[in-house]
């Protein structure tokens, strides 16, 4: 899977894929911006981690805003399970 990009430092308004992205996310859209696979978004949100998620229309959407900040909150949790290093963060 392709690297995904550094989101971790700066807000949605200054960060170019953001503001290329709608409000509301596709999970697609979230595993681009996360770097997951489709069944581990959906085992994270059965598991209840992972981005908040919503019931719309059948199936499941991510507020970008939401998206974000638990990117955010994640670093730490990122750096130390998949070995990402601080300068990838941004950090």
């Amino acid at each position: 899977m392709k690297e995904s990009p550094d989101l971790a430092s700066g807000d949605a308004a200054g960060n170019p894929l953001f503001a290329a992205l709608p409000p509301l996310l596709s999970i697609d859209e979230v595993c681009m911006v996360l770097g997951v696979h489709r069944n581990t978004l959906r085992r994270w949100r059965l598991r209840g981690f992972g981005p908040s998620s919503h019931a719309v229309g059948g199936g499941w959407a991510y507020r970008q805003d939401e998206v974000l900040e638990w990117l955010r909150r994640s670093c730490y949790c990122c750096r130390r399970v998949h070995g990402v290093s601080d300068a990838r963060l941004g950090s």
